[in-house]
């Protein structure tokens, strides 16, 4: 994720140099990341894909986690329906304490249910942020690899562009410096019959 951030980075110099600080631009750290968002942004297509997988292994964490959550819930549920059923034996002797005892167990195995479902729920919540964050940033990320390979293209035919009109300017250089021997296809040819 932190190489697709600072990929994105290397296509807004601005945001860039606003991102290391006016010390850092002292220091000289912008052109140091400026350096290795280019070398990132050549890779992004690898480091998106990893992005993709680690969030699909997210999801199916997040998947995992769902029916425990609801397993936990149900298993409080069911412990305090069978700590009710308890209250009404407790009392003096051997029995009234062991209900006491079971009631105080099953009460603490409830908290602690509680507890592990709370922190379950917490979990899940963040997964979802987390992933919503990500599938928001990553189409993001495809455009930016569309323009990158646009503007590639554009640099290629620019330099084609280049070689030609720099060929044709060295032709025209050696059509200026020799002109041409034979008489244009156009012109009369001269009369050669007379002596």
């Amino acid at each position: 994720m932190q190489a697709l951030q600072k990929a994105m980075l290397a296509a807004d110099p601005k945001r860039l140099r606003r991102s290391v600080g006016w010390f850092g631009r002292l220091l000289g750290r912008d052109i140091g990341l400026q350096a290795e968002a280019r070398q990132l942004l050549d890779a992004l297509g690898v480091h998106a894909l990893a992005t993709r997988r680690r969030l699909d292994e997210v999801k199916a964490h997040r998947d995992a986690l769902q029916p425990l959550h609801r397993d936990l819930l149900h298993a409080v549920t069911a412990l305090a329906a069978e700590a009710e059923a308890l209250v009404p034996l407790q009392g003096e002797g051997d029995a009234g304490t062991a209900a006491s005892q079971r009631l105080q167990h099953l009460l603490t195995t409830a908290g602690a249910y509680r507890i592990t479902a709370s922190h379950l729920e917490l979990a899940l919540g963040n997964l979802g942020r987390l992933v919503e964050r990500i599938e928001a940033l990553l189409p993001r990320v495809r455009l930016l690899l569309e323009q990158n390979r646009m503007l590639r293209e554009d640099r290629a035919r620019q330099d084609a562009l280049a070689s030609t009109s720099a060929a044709l300017d060295a032709l025209r250089g050696l059509l200026h410096d020799n002109p041409p021997t034979t008489p244009p296809a156009s012109a009369p040819a001269p009369d050669r019959s007379t002596p």
